[in-house]
């Protein structure tokens, strides 16, 4: 009976009719559900009411708290009406109630970023993205979402374990970048030279000639009066630079340490 309610091409009055008075002769509980679901999408997508829809919606899941049509249906007018606390509430009530843990942890997930980015509550979208990437410790959206919030606390220790993690589980281009982030964290932010050379030469060992890791250790290495570490690094920057300029720079760099640090005036001439 509801599959031909769907079919018939009725005027908006004529299908809520029909549809109100199935519903009120409806005994069975599951077509009920599928009829106030119909209701609904009829208020929502052709009468443009979505305060009618929502009752709709709501009536079904009182009777079958999971069904996925009414939960969908009331996302999508939480959506559109940029209904952000009910929305996020929703989708939280679908990471609860979901059968499949990758979608549980998805909807968690989603209501956290809405949590973060709309409602403003960062404290409360940590708390869930973390419980995602305990569960999950390679999830994209979590853990993009979490290292916003840490770099706009401040909380780099945070933020550097949590970029350590994601560039466990990368590979190729994605991992050098995660890091080389990871190396100016340490370097620029939580003032530990040590654990950004690791991470420099971390970089290295994906792309031997990788310029900027070649030049953060170059940094480190002349802070620390590492000379031999650096005449090492410099000639490594030789072999990668592009421009005669650059090579003429370096060339000056080695001579100057080579005079001034090892008083070797043959070899820096």
């Amino acid at each position: 009976y509801v599959k031909e309610l769907c079919a018939a091409k009725w005027d908006s009055v004529e299908a809520i009719s029909a549809l109100t008075e199935a519903v009120g002769a409806a005994e069975d509980p599951a077509q009920k559900v599928a009829l106030y679901v119909l209701m609904g999408r009829w208020y929502g997508a052709h009468l443009n009411r979505p305060d009618f829809a929502l009752p709709c919606y709501s009536q079904a899941l009182q009777t079958d708290p999971v069904n996925e049509g009414a939960l969908d249906g009331s996302v999508e007018l939480y959506r559109k009406a940029q209904s952000y606390p009910e929305l996020a509430g929703i989708l939280l009530r679908r990471a609860e109630i979901a059968t499949h843990p990758v979608r549980a942890r998805d909807f968690k997930a989603e209501a956290a970023e809405i949590i973060h980015r709309k409602l403003g509550d960062a404290s409360r979208a940590s708390d869930l993205f973390e419980q995602v990437l305990s569960a999950d410790p390679a999830h994209p959206r979590a853990t993009d979402s979490l290292e916003s919030i840490y770099a706009e606390k401040k909380a780099w220790p945070e933020l550097a374990k949590l970029m350590e993690k994601k560039a466990a589980g990368q590979r190729g281009a994605a991992r050098v970048d995660t890091l080389s982030g990871i190396a100016e964290l340490y370097e620029d932010r939580l003032s530990d030279p040590d654990k950004a050379v690791v991470q420099y030469l971390a970089v290295m060992a994906e792309d031997a000639r990788n310029l900027a890791a070649l030049k953060g250790l170059e940094r480190i290495y002349t802070q620390k009066g590492k000379y031999d570490d650096l005449l090492t690094n410099l000639r490594t920057q030789l072999e990668t630079v592009a421009t005669p300029r650059q090579r003429i720079s370096i060339l000056e760099r080695i001579g100057g340490i080579l005079e001034e640090e090892f008083v070797d005036h043959k070899r820096a001439a």
